[in-house]
């Protein structure tokens, strides 16, 4: 697989977000000195957007259960799977991990560092390092005010090359339908 194929399957599967709000109260540690799964429940639920013309994109996490949540996303253009990935967000003595499987193929690790709140309760933000990895090297989620949108973000260490997936909450039937 082509690098660039393989950057836009990431990119689908990880529906990343905007640029982090500088109203965005943002803690590299919690005060006990560790970031939690339980700090990432917001991502747990059915996730859709648009990208481009004709092109979707579904993300669904399970809640945190056992120190693991489970995702799953798909790119769907003109009728067909162009892309997907299996995610496992899990936290370890080591900390809390992003474990994306593009096409099934073998995981890349992102380590959580940083977690915050934007302006209100409802607003949340998560973001994910792996400054090893070609690109993506961050990906942030990041929970609008309203608590229905999210939008997952790629970007590379810099954050001068990046991409934006803007997501709502839709409902886990299973059945691609709203």
């Amino acid at each position: 697989m082509r690098t660039t194929d393989r950057c836009v399957a990431l990119s689908c599967l990880v529906l990343l977000l905007s640029w982090l709000a500088p109203c965005a109260e943002v803690s590299a540690v919690r005060a006990d000195g560790q970031l939690t799964l339980e700090d990432l429940a917001f991502l747990a639920g059915c996730w859709q957007g648009t990208i481009g013309e004709g092109t979707t994109i579904r993300e669904a996490f399970t809640a945190p259960l056992g120190g693991l949540m489970l995702g799953s996303s798909q790119t769907v253009a003109d009728g067909a799977t162009v892309s997907f990935e299996y995610l496992r967000i899990e936290e370890t003595e080591e900390g809390v991990f992003y474990r994306p499987s593009p096409g099934g193929r073998e995981t890349v690790s992102f380590q959580l560092v940083a977690e915050g709140s934007g302006g209100s309760s409802d607003s949340a933000l998560a973001v994910f390092e792996n400054l090893a990895h070609d690109f993506p090297q961050r990906i942030v989620y990041d929970l609008a005010d309203d608590g229905v949108t999210l939008v997952a973000r790629i970007e590379d260490e810099s954050g001068e090359t990046s991409r934006s997936f803007p997501m709502t909450a839709v409902p886990c039937r299973g059945d691609g339908e709203d």
